[in-house]
């Protein structure tokens, strides 16, 4: 299996790069990122980026987990909840409901960041992903926060196919963001993604009229990623150091 972690080891980074590979449950990533973010408040690890693709899950935001009830879960989908294929998790990440299962590459950030402005990591991975649709000469449009509608990457304004989603605690990050690869159209079909109705939730493949991303794709993508993550990540604590 090519790895991005190996891919990497020679290339100095002073991120420490993990690659969790696909079909990994998102119970031993919550607990697996957790056990990272006390390590780095408290024995002052390294930064952690993550690359993953998740067994099949729906996964809700802070703003649903908290106070949880199915009224509140219910609009993010078309259909009733007996006939949903895979289960849904609550996180503390931002946003709303979205997939994360193979097909979705997740990019996750146990960074330390200080008492920084939230949205400046937020601009680095979306600047960064930027650059892999750039390798394949994909005109992106980006939604932030301060914008009409849910922030992340668009194609045109109603394909929506990057989404951000970090958590803040004690000035170290957790979550990050997902890039829709591939995924199985049955897993999209009775979503609402991040609660747009009127959005639709594309994948790399399509877009390229690919069946798939294969692996070298795949092991590319994450490279660039990786590195462009750290040039911007060094350059904003270059600047305000923490």
């Amino acid at each position: 299996m090519l790895n991005v972690e190996s891919h990497l080891k020679m290339d100095g980074l002073n991120i420490q790069v993990e690659d969790w590979g696909v079909d990994f449950p998102i119970r031993n990533a919550l607990k697996k990122q957790d056990d990272y973010w006390a390590e780095r408040v408290y024995d002052n690890a390294k930064d952690r980026l993550i690359f993953v693709e998740h067994e099949p899950v729906y996964t809700a935001g802070a703003s649903l987990s908290y106070n949880f009830s199915l009224e509140k879960i219910r609009p993010h989908f078309k259909v009733p909840f007996w006939s949903i294929i895979c289960p849904v998790k609550y996180t503390r990440r931002g946003g709303l409901v979205t997939y994360q299962g193979p097909g979705i590459l997740s990019v996750y950030c146990v960074f330390k960041t200080g008492s920084f402005i939230p949205g400046i990591l937020n601009n680095i991975l979306l600047s960064s992903a930027e650059k892999v649709f750039e390798e394949y000469k994909l005109k992106i449009f980006r939604r932030t926060a301060n914008s009409s509608g849910n922030p992340g990457l668009y194609l045109g304004r109603d394909k929506k196919i990057v989404s951000v989603g970090l958590q803040f605690s004690r000035g170290v990050s957790r979550y990050g963001m997902t890039i829709s690869l591939d995924p199985e159209e049955k897993y999209l079909d009775p979503l609402v993604p991040c609660g747009l109705k009127d959005i639709e939730l594309t994948a790399l493949a399509k877009e390229l009229g690919q069946s798939n991303i294969p692996q070298e794709q795949r092991l590319k993508i994450k490279t660039i990623l990786a590195l462009q993550i750290q040039k911007r990540w060094n350059s904003h604590k270059q600047k305000t150091p923490f």
